[in-house]
């Protein structure tokens, strides 16, 4: 009798054993998805700037063409309305959209910046090709020394203000910090 008790006893231990692992492997389960989770939304957050940038830009071309073909008329009010409830629809449909991306598709999302830049409106626009610099100016108006074109031609690595950066002479006061 006292065998048998210690093999009942025994297998409570062993179902109660059982349990506990179970119950320990679904909670690591519940854990590896929480953290998967985690950085799913860590990735979502890093592109929500552009997604969202994407989305107004989109918005205002739509509502744009909408006006401009007739379709609607616009006034601030209903712009507004209108402009909120296909926000939150587009919004919505991008984000669900976006959940699917992985990381080397969001990376690859062409990021069209249509916004002015000042040097879109430069007389003279910059070059940023991989040429050697070559200095527009001819004169130096205020310089120490003349400006020498054929000299900075030859050597395009020395400054064509050198002379006026070694000759150049600081105060006390940009010296020190402020007090």
């Amino acid at each position: 009798v006292s065998s048998k008790r210690r093999e009942i006893v025994a297998m409570r231990k062993l179902d109660s054993l059982e349990a506990a692992h179970e119950e320990k492997k679904k909670e690591d389960e519940r854990t590896r998805i929480k953290d998967m989770e985690d950085r799913e939304a860590v990735k979502l957050a890093k592109i929500q700037p552009l997604v969202d940038s994407l989305y107004d830009n989109m918005v205002d071309e739509v509502m744009e063409k909408l006006v401009s073909q007739g379709h609607m008329v616009e006034t601030e009010h209903d712009t507004d309305e209108v402009a909120q409830g296909s926000l939150h629809r587009v919004r919505e449909g991008i984000w669900k959209e976006a959940e699917n991306l992985s990381p080397e598709q969001i990376q690859s999302v062409p990021y069209d910046d249509i916004s002015p830049r000042p040097q879109h409106f430069f007389s003279d626009p910059p070059d940023n090709s991989e040429r050697p610099f070559v200095p527009r100016c001819t004169e130096k108006p205020h310089g120490v020394a003349p400006f020498d074109q054929q000299l900075y031609r030859q050597q395009p690595w020395i400054s064509p203000y050198q002379a006026e950066i070694q000759q150049l002479k600081y105060i006390e006061a940009q010296l020190s910090r402020p007090s």
